[in-house]
């Protein structure tokens, strides 16, 4: 019984000396506590607590995990691992009421927790001996501080780089540019928190686009946003995740600074795109790091379900732990603790899966620690001998190259288990230490740390990686992936000191999806000036590229292109930009295409301020309307879809162009990540990205840009989309205009725009094709309601009622999910855009929900021209009213987006010039206004000495093709220039640009 005198009531102290002092015996024949519980009961307490019952009073009370019998979860099931645990749980726990009820007040229930069926309680003596001899306990564990090393091994001062050399010793930088970057992928850290203002990270926080509780767990202070009070976490996270946003600035140790022009420019994790969540699972005690076991299963608890919702596919890919039990841990069992319960029920629950059959995990890694280089100094939880592969170590190695070489300090195997192999994989243990400067800069200190908490980090980025081109791996099948692809470290095999070998990022991408194999481009900035930027691509395969040719491609200027002969593996091929000194974050892209046309990367190079997703919701009257400036409409795009009169009748719409016998588009046939049936691996449920930030939104009025230059196979568009809402006449609806601009420096023949619209009206739809209005009309087939239109202006294509599911189970879609299942594949939707017609689907005579596709032209567009569309979604209660709207919407003028007006000059080129065997080209634009008005373009070249060697005049045509300038290195009086240096100027009605060139004997 607890006593109520306050000198008498007390709760044992959880300090290190009482841990160290766990571990020094058993408990002795005359303890307080431990002699009054029968044998076969005291055989369920866990040693350590035994010890500590034999040294507190009878009043005291001790904070313990109990765990209870139960089955283990049975195979996947389609509702969910999550629910079954919880059900499982529920039940095993029946008898701690009763248990309760009988020991009084000599316990209390602090949390119960589903993830392994048990509970946190605070109890005497007594108490946990009345838990003891319930026989459906299987364990009672002290719930006492648990000593961690989280400290990296050592430090050294490094050279900096905006490229961790990490990452280029894995290959990692080999595959970012193919847009394997973790896109679409979530990473979980437990570790000592994670600064979420630090610039390598902060705009890759989920809680930047949902709630605090799904992306932030904090048992110790319950913080409002991550923070690290330690600095381990940060550091952990800059090397699993790291990358500046584009427009962000990096700060080497000698003051340089460096602008990262994207996402991932300036990288130190494999996974520059992924996003992360964090869980502070330790804290400092007199300069000592510690965790508890509470504390390891709610994290554990909280990544298996972040936002508290069952129903909502939340949890993490990887939960990455940079930590080890220091060698001895007291009170832990490195084989059999309650913790592994925890990490297995974390490998089974199901994310983003269609169905059970893909059923995927979350996959889980530790560090094998840095007590190496004795055999078996491996340190748990990683130290587990598990075939499935669910408690991994991960080992740290040191060098570059062909000197790779296990770090001396790593943590070796065989597992003190069954003696298995330990560690299964090593990664480079030695990072650059990066700190943030500002909100939207990073400083590289010039030092580096090493330790197996930077190598494990590395791994979780690569599995990042490899789940993000093969989203249904399981967590076994994405880990051998890695383990089946290393690079063996010598002595040769699988071993004790660097397991299956050193982690090949580009190896594994290729594995796990075998598109990525071959020569794999990288396009990477150089050098930033005022006036120029220049660009390095180069061939990060393991195979030579045949070549083609890169186009680089300014905003607002024709695209300009340079033939690129054969790379071989590891060669660069160099490409100056010339950039407009007074708009100097203007945006610049690079794409390259081969022999054959098609385009085989593309990057933004220099942006305006980083992309950010651009959901709004436009208003009029009884309308409302939601977007984005991805090209997407509805519900799926924004927090609201087409709703009018208080009704939501459109879930999602998206814009597609075919052209060339490719598609670029953004239904939704991957919204559950089935990135295998897209081509686009950067945001795998869209071919389209934002191109500018700053999308200009209105009450009723939305205009922005996208194009599909981040798709893996892009056709080489871009749109400038302008939609607005109105409600008149009755009639909801919205206009989308798109003006399709053709940046693939090729013709493009048969382009063919088209709208996928997927009304969702009272029990279902029912469609047809009226050609009196040349539109598709769609009726709730439970009568009454509005009906919908979708229509267009132009010559159609075609014209379909796209079957999206039954309300039966089995029918041509995932139950209730309205996602398309697999037979829906890309060539499907391409078929359907240009005229395929949608009869042959699976389920078209059955489904009542249906998505309506309507295509209009065909048209060609040659290199740089535009051509605009129209399309309209309608709302009204009557055809007739429908119609009437219909007709005065077409009428109204058309207004296509104005380029921008500006004088440019581009990269020369080639530059160094070779004279009498080359000609330098100087690309340029002009306003319309100088066009107009018949202005005289001038053109000079200087010396050093700014003596004026050349000048041309040119007077512009109002229409046409700009006169061109070009210069063969002669000067005026006909002899070839010296080698050197020159300066060239443009000038137009007083503007001046100018820049450098040089000559070449």
């Amino acid at each position: 019984m607890i006593r109520n005198r306050r000198a008498k009531t007390r709760v044992a102290r959880r300090n290190l000396a009482c841990v160290a002092c766990l571990t020094a015996g058993v408990a002795s024949p005359g303890g307080a506590g431990a002699q009054e519980i029968p044998a076969a009961a005291r055989a369920r307490l866990q040693p350590a607590l035994q010890v500590a019952l034999s040294r507190v009073a009878p009043e005291d009370s001790l904070s313990v995990v109990v765990q209870y019998h139960a089955p283990a979860v049975g195979p996947a099931d389609p509702a969910g691992v999550v629910p079954s645990l919880q059900v499982r749980a529920a039940t095993a726990l029946t008898g701690l009421d009763a248990t309760r009820a009988r020991a009084g007040g000599e316990l209390r229930v602090i949390e119960r927790l589903w993830i392994v069926p048990a509970a946190l309680v605070v109890a005497t003596p007594a108490g946990i001996a009345a838990l003891a001899e319930d026989t459906t306990v299987a364990r009672v564990y002290l719930d006492d501080q648990i000593r961690v090393q989280l400290e990296p091994s050592a430090a050294s001062v490094g050279d900096p780089s905006f490229t961790s050399p990490a990452m280029r010793t894995i290959g990692a930088d080999a595959v970012w540019d193919r847009g394997v970057t973790g896109e679409g992928t979530v990473v979980a850290f437990f570790d000592s928190g994670v600064d979420s203002f630090n610039a390598m990270l902060a705009s890759r926080w989920r809680g930047r686009r949902t709630t605090l509780r799904a992306s932030w767990f904090d048992p110790f202070v319950g913080a409002s946003v991550p923070q690290d009070p330690i600095g381990h976490g940060t550091q952990v996270a800059v090397s699993a995740v790291g990358a500046l946003p584009a427009g962000d600035t990096l700060r080497f140790s000698d003051g340089s600074l460096l602008v990262a022009a994207s996402g991932i420019d300036v990288v130190t994790g494999p996974a520059p795109r992924a996003e992360w969540i964090a869980a502070r699972v330790f804290a400092r005690f007199g300069g000592q790091d510690y965790t508890r076991r509470s504390v390891l299963l709610q994290a554990f608890q909280w990544a298996l379900d972040p936002d508290g919702d069952p129903g909502t596919a939340d949890a993490p890919n990887v939960i990455n732990n940079s930590w080890g039990l220091l060698p001895g841990a007291e009170g832990f069992d490195p084989c059999t603790d309650v913790l592994y319960d925890a990490i297995d029920a974390a490998e089974a629950v199901l994310y983003d899966a269609i169905d059970a059959a893909e059923a995927a995990g979350v996959a889980v890694l530790f560090a094998a620690g840095n007590f190496g280089p004795e055999a078996g100094s491996v340190t748990p939880p990683g130290a587990r001998d598990d075939p499935t592969l669910r408690s991994p170590a991960v080992g740290a190695t040191t060098g570059t190259g062909d000197d790779i070489a296990v770090a001396n300090g790593s943590g070796r195997g065989p597992s003190p288990c069954a003696g298995g192999i330990k560690p299964e994989i090593v990664a480079p243990g030695t990072v650059p230490v990066v700190v943030s400067a500002t909100a939207s800069s990073a400083r590289l200190t010039g030092f580096t740390v090493s330790g197996t908490s930077f190598a494990v980090s590395q791994v979780s980025g690569a599995l990042a990686l490899v789940l993000q081109v093969r989203p249904s791996a399981g967590p076994e099948e994405a880990k051998r992936i890695l383990l089946d692809t290393a690079v063996d470290v010598p002595p040769s095999g699988p071993d004790n000191d660097t397991g299956y070998g050193l982690l090949d990022v580009p190896a594994a991408v290729q594995r796990a999806n075998p598109s990525f194999a071959g020569g794999l481009l990288q396009a990477s900035l150089t050098r930033r000036t005022m006036d120029s930027v220049h660009v390095a691509i180069t061939n990060r395969g393991d195979r030579a590229w045949a070549g083609g040719e890169a186009w680089v491609i300014p905003d607002g200027v024709a695209p300009a292109a340079r033939l690129v002969s054969r790379l071989a593996a590891g060669e660069a091929a160099h490409i100056a930009v010339a950039l407009t000194p007074d708009v100097p974050s203007r945006r610049v892209r690079v794409a390259v295409t081969d022999a054959s046309g098609a385009i085989v990367l593309s990057r933004v190079l220099l942006s305006g301020p980083p992309n950010v997703f651009g959901g709004y919701v436009l208003e009029a009257g009884d309308l409302a309307a939601g977007g984005n400036d991805f090209g997407r409409l509805g519900r799926i795009a924004a927090f609201r879809g087409f709703e009018w009169r208080g009704t939501e009748l459109l879930p999602a719409a998206a814009l597609a162009v075919a052209a060339g016998g490719r598609l670029s588009d953004g239904i939704y046939v991957t919204a559950l990540g089935r990135i295998d049936q897209k081509a686009s691996a950067p945001a795998a449920e869209t071919d389209w990205a934002a191109t500018r930030s700053a999308t200009n939104v209105e009450p009723m009025r939305a205009e922005y840009r996208f194009d599909d230059l981040q798709a893996l196979r892009p056709i080489g568009l871009e749109l400038w989309t302008l939609v607005e809402a109105s409600d008149v006449a009755d009639v909801g609806a919205v206009t989308v205009q798109a003006t399709i601009r053709n940046v693939s420096g090729g013709r493009l023949a048969n382009t063919i725009p088209s709208a996928f619209v997927d009304w969702d009206l009272a029990g279902g739809e029912i469609v047809r094709w009226s050609d009196e209005l040349q539109a598709l009309v769609a009726e709730p087939a439970a009568g009454g309601g509005p009906l919908t239109l979708l229509a267009s202006e132009g010559t159609v294509v075609a014209n379909a009622s796209v079957p999206l599911g039954t309300p039966q189970a089995g029918g041509v879609y995932e139950a209730g999910s309205g996602v398309l299942v697999d037979t829906f594949s890309e060539d499907t939707k391409l078929d359907l855009v240009t005229g395929g017609g949608a009869a042959g689907l699976p389920g078209f005579a059955t489904a009542t929900d249906r998505a309506h596709l309507l295509s209009v032209g065909p048209f060609d567009l040659a290199a740089g021209e535009s051509r605009t569309v129209r399309f309209w979604l309608l709302a009204a209660e009557s055809e007739a009213a429908a119609a009437s709207r219909l007709e005065a919407l077409r009428a109204a003028p058309v207004e296509p987006p104005v380029p921008e007006a500006t004088f440019r000059v581009e990269a020369p080129f080639p530059n160094p010039l070779r004279t009498g065997a080359e000609v330098m080209d100087f690309p340029y634009t002009v306003p319309l206004s100088a066009r107009e008005t018949g202005q005289t373009l001038e053109f000079e070249i200087y010396d050093v000495a700014g003596r004026r060697l050349v000048r041309q005049a040119r007077r512009l045509p109002a229409a046409g093709e700009l006169p061109p300038v070009t210069w063969d290195g002669r000067l005026s009086d006909g002899v070839e220039a010296a080698s050197g240096a020159y300066l060239f100027v443009f000038r137009l009605g007083g503007e001046t640009r100018s820049g450098r060139i040089l000559i070449v004997h």
